[in-house]
């Protein structure tokens, strides 16, 4: 009997052993599992920052073409500056065409704008001037400059190292000639430098600052009248006529510009034609000599 209670102690310390090293097991499983997640989740993260970070050093210049219509022309064309200024943007060039004293009054107005919007806010500024205007027609390019960019941008840090170098020379040399042509080759190299800087911020310029070139036209609603048979049987009959005596008036303008000329044609005729009875007349009486003389010897 003592030897069955031993043996049954026995199993079940080996079974709370098992146990206890199957619960160590899972947990270090679990742990390795939380790790391996944690560092994946990690390199994602650096991944999509890495792709952020060449997005933004991306240069890309923005150009929005829009032809507008408006039925509320001069509150539209405020509204087309004031919203450019209000996202911190600028009119860059504009001209307006109106209505002048001597015109006819159903003329409409027309205008066009250069305006410069930063461009995180483009779209916003798309988006509320088509929010109030009739689009017409639109269109979006862009030109991606980021290799020319950074082409002048490593040649700019390979001058700014050149010249600290000749800088360095300049204030070690000991001879005049040496200095004088330090000094000249430092005064080309700041200048290269300059030029550089300036067409890297132009460049930055037209990528923080995109183009949207705007034509806005003013439009009228179109009324059809409608007309009854008789109405249109009096505007044919009227249309004729105006047209008939148009003809008329025409053909006049032309006998009078003609009739000079013709005049003078006439003239040309009637000449030749007496010139050639003339002749022919002389040649007849000649003829009738000769015969008088031949009858009579």
């Amino acid at each position: 009997m003592k030897k069955l209670i031993a043996l049954f102690l026995t199993l079940c310390m080996l079974c709370l052993l098992f146990a206890s090293c199957g619960r160590d097991s899972a947990s270090d499983s679990y742990n390795s599992a939380s790790k391996v997640e944690s560092s994946t989740g990690t390199a994602y993260e650096e991944v999509a920052k890495d792709e952020a970070e060449i997005d933004d050093a991306r240069k890309i210049i923005k150009t929005y073409n829009l032809s507008l219509e408006t039925k509320n022309f001069e509150e539209d064309s405020r509204f087309i500056v004031s919203e450019a200024e209000a996202l911190g943007g600028y009119v860059a060039d504009s001209s307006v065409t109106g209505n002048s004293i001597s015109s006819d009054s159903s003329r409409t107005q027309s205008a066009r704008y250069t305006i410069r919007v930063p461009a995180k806010s483009l779209e916003t500024y798309i988006a509320s001037v088509s929010e109030i205007c009739n689009v017409y027609s639109s269109s979006l390019t862009t030109e991606d400059i980021t290799d020319s960019y950074y082409g002048i941008q490593s040649q700019l840090d390979s001058l700014v190292i050149q010249e600290q170098k000749l800088t360095e020379m300049l204030a070690e040399a000991k001879t005049l000639q040496d200095m004088i042509t330090l000094d000249d080759k430092l005064t080309s190299v700041r200048s290269e430098i300059n030029a550089l800087n300036y067409r890297l911020q132009s460049m930055d310029k037209s990528v923080n600052y995109s183009y949207v070139y705007i034509t806005l036209n003013e439009v009228r609603e179109y009324h059809v009248e409608e007309k009854t048979y008789l109405q249109e049987l009096g505007e044919a009959i009227v249309g004729s006529m105006e047209n008939f005596v148009d003809v008329i008036g025409n053909l006049i303008i032309v006998v009078v510009w003609v009739f000079p000329f013709g005049f003078v044609i006439a003239g040309i005729i009637l000449a030749v034609v007496l010139l050639e009875r003339h002749s022919r007349k002389k040649k007849a009486k000649k003829q009738n000599l000769d015969s008088d003389q031949k009858k009579n010897p």
